[in-house]
């Protein structure tokens, strides 16, 4: 319109579309006779074309007012989403068809006093051993996320900066959604870079309880979701059984403390995958909704939960290749069509969850993309996943799914084979990490391969990467976990009919996903520590629920009560033992001179402090800490520098060092050994992990003598 000389005026254009609009739906409403679907569906079709030049435009431009955005990109996902319903649904529904408040009645009904009172008292404890001390410690990274992810997310969300309403390159949204509660009581501003005075009057503890606490509560609250997808996959008992295990799990527990996305990442992929398998077996489509938008919530909170993506397309196969007497009656071509076509819808609805709720995609569509199959996680299978849909499109459509139907029939027939492999390499490979472990670790060394997680490849190779995924996993969950899991797997394999047998294809899915992410690890040539392998706890912890559960079947309905409360104690021992160092948690199982936590989050530098803080004239000291964790806890002045210019003016008093550092801090202090008045002043710091002289403070994190936090007295 710039030849009428109008185009610096941009509001004309606003007001004229505004008046059009009115005009069109005016129109319509005018002529209806009733208020109904077909209605609706004249509302899309008469803002048709002004959706396709929209599309166009605000793709070309960034002129427009942000305001546009979202309803061009809502109106797309709505488009889509009744064009999918509208597909003629082809499974048989299992269930009665209730309206929603009575099919919640029904459930809490059938769930009867001790159910709902073993799920509330697992939430009571959770919250309990959570919530005590929550802000009595400091982690690594927390501070990025205090003073820049979140408040920068929701400066922009307040200013309408829609196009950097971003959080980090996770992306971590869900995190600054939940998190940033805290943002109502506590302003990250007047903690960041305290001074000496300023300490005096502000407590950091205030802060980290604002931004944790929503964070873990909302960790608790989700329990209860977790156990209704559980009872309607597996069970009553069987799914009690698992949310004990899950619920008060050590090390879900103190990762829920931190602020951090693998946090939250493990409730939104387990739902997703619960809410999936539900769908598989009861055939109803809500939950095939929730499984897309709790896959989408998965992907907002960290990239990596784009390999769901590929589990669910493999899924399609299983569940033919382990259930196909009740297909029977559905041609193949039709069986893979209508498989394809949920498979469709699911990852349409994650998709919509993560256009709805990140607001950056709104102005950059393509950023859509980029956060999923396009991301860094999904970019080295990306081109042979999209391979095989099209083979398995290609083969439908033009050979009605001849190919796919030979080899499905062929697996179909040797499915108990097939369960058997999983289950035998998984107990392969779990008896290598335990002889190895017991010998003293002379064929890998686990905790050398984890210290260096991104660059351990080179020294331990395929076999040594894969193997060392296994021994987080063994370790970090009870010893009566580990045990039921195991037996679990024996079971799993004696089960005659696994068609019959739900807790059995269960048992498969779960290890063959574990499988299937350390396999992907060792082929990204990174090893899974702790927190990167945290989303794989709750399936093994399911598997334990399983095999606890047919434990319990040998002694009768008073035993299955007696074996109710054992899971509860021997739990609740497990979390008093390893307090405040939940996330450092290692089993009784692995001998005392290894430990788990290697890339730990700041455990223990607290403690410190508050040694520190104890000691005459603490606010005059100087510190010098490889965490800077210890830092905000401290009275006096704190410095983590390796600069060698501040470290010569600067007199230190003590110095702190932790196990999780000693290889960071080995190759950083190289360039200072060079100035041989630092090495005469002991400001070369890797000597302080060799030595015990002038030690005047250590914390053994859970009793694990090589896994510490040690305060010296600085000298020459």
């Amino acid at each position: 319109m710039s030849f009428l000389k109008i185009a610096e005026d941009i509001s004309l254009f606003y007001f004229s579309y505004f008046v059009l609009f009115v005009l069109a739906v005016g129109t319509v409403l005018f002529f209806a006779k009733k208020i109904d679907l077909l209605l609706i569906k004249k509302f899309f079709l008469v803002l048709f074309p002004t959706e396709i030049i929209l599309l166009f435009s605000l793709e070309k431009s960034r002129l427009f007012n942000s305001a546009l955005y979202f309803p061009v990109g809502a109106y797309l996902i709505i488009a889509i989403f009744y064009l999918i319903s509208c597909h003629k649904f082809q499974w048989r529904e299992l269930g009665q068809k209730l309206s929603f408040r009575l099919r919640v009645k029904n459930w809490l009904g059938s769930q009867g006093k001790i159910a709902i009172g073993v799920v509330l008292l697992v939430m009571i404890l959770s919250a309990l051993f959570g919530a005590y001390h929550i802000a009595k410690f400091a982690a690594v990274d927390e501070p990025l996320w205090f003073y820049d992810r979140i408040p920068g997310f929701w400066k922009d969300v307040k200013t309408h900066n829609w196009y950097g309403a971003t959080v980090s390159d996770k992306p971590g949204l869900t995190v600054a959604l939940i998190s940033g509660i805290g943002l109502l009581s506590e302003n990250p501003k007047d903690y960041q870079d305290l001074s000496l005075a300023e300490k005096n009057t502000k407590n950091i503890e205030n802060l980290n309880l604002a931004f944790r606490l929503p964070l873990y509560l909302f960790i608790v609250l989700m329990l209860p979701f977790i156990y209704f997808f559980l009872e309607r996959l597996l069970g009553k008992l069987p799914a009690l059984f698992s949310i004990i295990f899950i619920g008060l799990s050590p090390i879900l527990i103190g990762l829920g403390r931190i602020i951090n996305p693998d946090a939250i990442l493990w409730v939104f992929t387990t739902l997703s995958l619960l809410s999936y398998f539900v769908y598989l077996r009861k055939r109803n489509r809500a939950y095939l909704y929730w499984a897309g938008i709790f896959l989408g919530l998965s992907i907002l909170t960290k990239y990596v939960a784009n390999i769901l993506y590929i589990f669910f397309f493999l899924m399609i196969f299983s569940e033919y290749i382990f259930n196909a007497e009740k297909y029977k009656e559905l041609a193949m071509k039709k069986y893979i069509w209508e498989s394809l076509v949920d498979y469709l819808f699911l990852v349409f609805s994650s998709l919509a969850t993560f256009y709805v709720l990140y607001p950056a995609v709104w102005m950059k569509i393509d950023r859509l993309l980029t956060g999923t199959i396009f991301s860094q996680a999904f970019l080295p299978v990306y081109k042979p996943f999209l391979l095989a849909i099209f083979f398995v499109l290609a083969d439908n459509l033009i050979l009605s799914s001849r190919i796919v139907s030979f080899l499905l029939n062929l697996l179909a027939k040797v499915k108990k084979h097939i369960l058997y492999l999983f289950i035998i390499i998984f107990l392969i490979a779990t008896t290598i990490v335990l002889v190895d472990v017991y010998s003293g670790m002379k064929f890998f060394n686990f905790e050398i391969i984890l210290a260096s997680p991104k660059t351990s490849y080179l020294q331990a190779k395929f076999l040594g990467t894969f193997l060392t995924n296994f021994y987080p996993l063994i370790f970090g969950i009870i010893p009566l976990a580990f045990i039921s899991a195991m037996l679990a797997l024996f079971w799993g394999i004696k089960k005659e009919d696994v068609s019959d047998n739900r807790a059995s294809q269960i048992i498969f899915y779960s290890i063959a996903f574990i499988l299937m992410y350390y396999l992907g690890s060792a082929v990204s040539k990174v090893v899974s520590i702790v927190r990167y392998q945290i989303m794989l706890f709750p399936l093994i912890l399911i598997v334990a629920g399983i095999g606890f559960y047919w434990l319990s079947n040998r002694f009768g309905q008073k035993g299955k009560i007696a074996f109710l409360i054992v899971a509860i104690l021997i739990n609740v021992y497990s979390l008093c033992r390893t307090y405040p160092f939940y996330m450092s948690y290692a089993s009784s199982l692995l001998p005392q001179k290894y430990f788990l936590d290697i890339k730990d989050m700041g455990a223990g530098s607290y403690e410190a402090a508050q040694f520190l803080n104890s000691l005459p004239n603490s606010q005059n000291l100087t510190v010098w800490t490889d965490k800077r964790g210890l830092c905000a806890f401290f009275k006096g002045q704190c410095s983590s520098t390796f600069t060698a210019s501040q470290l010569l003016k600067t007199h230190l008093d003590y110095v702190v060092v932790s196990s999780g550092r000693q290889k960071r801090t080995t190759g950083m202090v190289l360039p200072l050994k060079s100035q041989p008045i630092l090495v005469e002043e002991g400001k070369v710091f890797d000597k302080y992990y060799k030595q015990e002289e002038n030690m005047v403070f250590e914390v053994e994190i859970n009793n694990r003598p090589d896994q510490y936090v040690k305060v010296f007295k600085a000298q020459k």
